[in-house]
């Protein structure tokens, strides 16, 4: 078969005009053009950074000598099929890691004093550590503190603290405002300096108040033990029990996520007839005993998230307390048809949760996980879980 081209648009020909060539030929000529086209496609560039830091958020509390921060941290790998090293901090004797995440893929690792990312997939790395940062003392009740970034694209410190104990040195980069303090870097570097508040007429003041009503020390959350009940049709109990450590009268201030309704509140073991401002509240609190440092609270919330598919993924938020929480556990109790692994939030499994009694007490059915996180400032512990059918033993083997 004989076929006649018109003005063939094929590079082997420089002229217009016809020819008459067999099929065979014009197929070989389409696969010389084709290879010729792939030959001169342009390769993908190599980009020209392997990677980026893109921001360190830090939020802060002051405790004394002590500020104990949340990170939170993303990176960017841009290079292919090659180990990439992202340094993040500084680290040494005045800063040390007292919780780690969980990275799906990547690590964290330290080389001589640096905190560094270690990838090989590229893509975005966001997740969440926390620290203690030791202050210098200076004399004269005065600390300093400093910690060194890797100069990411945005950086950011928010200092919690309590005014009545603390007076933060203001100038420079760091602002004070109402709520607390904002620390700029220079150089990549947080500088941090700050007094404690005494006075003569302040000493005498509390020498001459009773125990009981003095705030001797910063109020803490001890433990937090959380309990979530989840039945198939999609509705979710969540129970928080709450530790306190404080002295004399306090409040203390609870925010939970808008999906959820609150049920219950107790203080102390005892039931409260309290209206929550939208998704928080406010509690007056007095120790459990007269003269005691301790006391409790409960939260019990509900929630409808939907009934569950043959997989899918399970999100959990846990309210956040404007104390500094020590220790968080959690206990998920799922339908026992599902198998359930962790793939996100700045939980981790653990083996199994402190106790707690709860003062409402609810049947707890299902497949139960245990989840933990430790030094909780203000960022809410999050969770998440995918779930799929389990078959075990559900199928016929001959």
């Amino acid at each position: 078969m004989l076929l006649a081209l018109s003005a063939l648009s094929l590079s082997a020909f420089a002229t217009e005009g016809t020819a008459t060539v067999s099929v065979d030929d014009l197929l070989k000529l389409h696969a010389d053009a084709s290879s010729a086209t792939a030959a001169d496609a342009p390769t993908p560039d190599t980009p020209p950074v392997s990677a980026t830091l893109d921001r360190v958020w830090l939020e802060g509390r002051v405790l004394g000598d002590t500020i104990a921060i949340e990170a939170d941290v993303k990176a960017s790998v841009l290079a292919r099929d090659t180990w990439t090293v992202v340094p993040l901090m500084t680290l040494g004797p005045d800063l040390e890691i007292t919780q780690l995440p969980t990275l799906s893929s990547g690590w964290l690792m330290v080389e001589g004093e640096t905190l560094n990312l270690v990838a090989k997939t590229p893509g975005s790395y966001d997740f969440k550590l926390s620290l203690s940062l030791y202050a210098a003392d200076l004399g004269d009740d005065r600390r300093a503190a400093r910690i060194a970034l890797a100069e990411p694209m945005s950086a950011s410190l928010r200092l919690g603290y309590d005014p009545e104990r603390v007076a933060i040195s203001e100038g420079g980069p760091v602002r004070v405002e109402s709520d607390g303090a904002i620390v700029r870097p220079v150089d990549g570097v947080f500088q941090i300096q700050w007094a404690a508040v005494s006075n003569t007429a302040d000493e005498a003041a509390a020498a001459a108040t009773p125990v009981a009503a003095r705030r001797t020390r910063e109020p803490t959350v001890d433990r937090a033990v959380v309990s979530v009940v989840s039945t198939l049709e999609g509705t979710r109990l969540t129970r928080v029990w709450y530790e306190l450590s404080f002295e004399g009268r306090a409040s203390l201030t609870l925010d939970w996520p808008e999906q959820q309704s609150l049920k219950r509140v107790y203080v102390n073991g005892t039931p409260m007839e309290l209206e929550a401002e939208g998704s928080a509240i406010t509690l007056a609190l007095a120790p459990e005993r007269d003269g005691g440092d301790a006391g409790t609270v409960e939260l019990v919330l509900s929630e409808e998230h939907g009934g569950y598919l043959l997989s899918g993924s399970l999100d959990f938020t846990m309210p956040t307390v404007s104390w500094p929480t020590r220790e968080l556990a959690c206990s998920l109790h799922l339908p026992e048809v599902f198998n359930y692994t962790w793939s996100g939030g700045s939980m981790e499994a653990y083996a199994a949760g402190p106790e707690a009694v709860f003062a409402y007490d609810v049947p707890t059915p299902g497949r139960v996980t245990s989840w933990h996180q430790e030094l909780v400032i203000s960022a809410a512990p999050t969770l998440r879980v995918d779930y799929d059918v389990d078959l075990e033993g559900a199928y016929y083997r001959p």
